[in-house]
């Protein structure tokens, strides 16, 4: 049976792991997903080791098998911690330079292809490229589950050939959006708690002045 066995495998998925040249399971599907459950972070932040503890395995390897725990204290002003009454997630934000193309092709046909696959934002800023050339900047707001898909739509949809992207933190406060009637028509209406104001939707507003 090939290690890691199957189960433990898709268990995997998600958490990063590295292979030893042990001929043995080191990880059983049980442990990994109890430690997936945990949600743990994989980095190594500066941290305070407040208490300790190893033990020792009973499966024979060529190195020891010991494991060891501890428990942390992690300063406050170290991290950028969210408040509890805000959404807080991860995002990637992917960035492309295109100097090499009209500003027709960054419209509004290109932008709304990027939000049917998933795009949170679109962002686009004119800029001055190599050799003096005028050009623009691309930033993309999505969810990690995107990532292809919106790679995939710039690379076939503009003249770049190549994207940078990183995973960034994204807090936002809790916004509800509610239909309002008058007059005229219904149109949706946002409104957000942390900026005590409420925006009426421009696109529907618009539909409501024309008669749709």
């Amino acid at each position: 049976m090939p290690v890691p066995a199957p189960s433990a495998e898709l268990l995997l998925h998600g958490i990063p792991f590295f292979q030893r040249p042990v001929e043995s399971e080191m990880a059983t599907p049980t442990g990994i997903a109890i430690l997936k459950a945990l949600k743990p972070r994989f980095d190594l932040p500066v941290i305070t080791l407040t208490k300790s503890s190893r033990g020792n395995g009973k499966k024979e390897f060529s190195h020891p098998n010991i494991l060891r725990i501890g428990l942390i204290d992690e300063p406050a002003h170290r991290e950028c911690r969210p408040e509890h009454h805000r959404e807080h997630s991860e995002v990637v934000v992917i960035r492309a330079n295109i100097d090499d193309a009209g500003g027709e092709i960054l419209g509004e046909f290109f932008q709304n292809q990027l939000f049917n696959q998933g795009a949170l934002d679109v962002f686009i800023q004119n800029a001055g490229m190599k050799k003096g050339r005028p050009g623009f900047v691309l930033e993309v707001l999505f969810p990690p589950d995107s990532c292809e898909r919106i790679i995939d739509c710039i690379l076939n949809e503009t003249t770049t050939i190549g994207v940078r992207y990183h995973s960034a933190s994204r807090r936002v406060p809790p916004r509800k959006t509610m239909r309002v009637s008058t007059e005229l028509g219904r149109y949706r209406r946002k409104s957000c708690s942390a900026a005590r104001r409420e925006n009426p939707n421009h696109a529907r507003i618009r539909r409501v002045q024309i008669g749709s």
